[in-house]
């Protein structure tokens, strides 16, 4: 990997090569993040998607 650094107006400042030895082990989570909105059954989501479909190619409607 190659860390690059800028000063404040945008030149290269610094140029390092680093390797596996500069890494440091991180521990996964097996979390998940709750996302807003109402969870959809299998039906909610099939009559949903009904009408949002047109058989027509975009742009050539009214």
């Amino acid at each position: 990997m190659v860390s690059i650094t800028f000063d404040r107006s945008g030149v290269v400042k610094d140029l390092v090569q680093r390797g596996l030895e500069d890494g440091i082990a991180i521990q996964s989570v097996e979390r998940e993040t709750p996302s807003a909105g109402k969870e959809l059954g299998i039906l909610e989501q099939l009559v949903g998607n009904i009408g949002k479909f047109s058989k027509e190619p975009a742009g050539t409607g009214p």
